[in-house]
């Protein structure tokens, strides 16, 4: 199973950004931002700031998988099956 952390670490990879420019872009320090992705333990506005920065949902973020009314994200084919289980 895919943690958090790892799960945006490589959004914001394929988003084209550095973690460091990605954290300043949302309006977090990159040292508390680092922190956070690698315990695995954004808070919960972090977690919408950035969802939004990636233009994915919170949803998607904690799970790898969208809410069943969701819009379908681009980023779903990165994922595979065993990841978002």
């Amino acid at each position: 199973m895919q943690k958090i952390g790892d799960r945006i670490a490589l959004l914001i990879r394929q988003k084209g950004y550095i973690q460091k420019d990605f954290a300043q872009k949302i309006g977090y320090n990159a040292a508390a931002f680092s922190r956070a992705l690698s315990t695995d333990n954004p808070g919960p506005k972090m977690l919408d700031a950035i969802a939004n920065g990636l233009e994915v949902s919170v949803d998607f973020l904690r799970t790898g998988k969208e809410a069943p009314d969701a819009a379908e994200e681009p980023y779903h084919e990165y994922f595979s099956e065993a990841d978002q289980e």
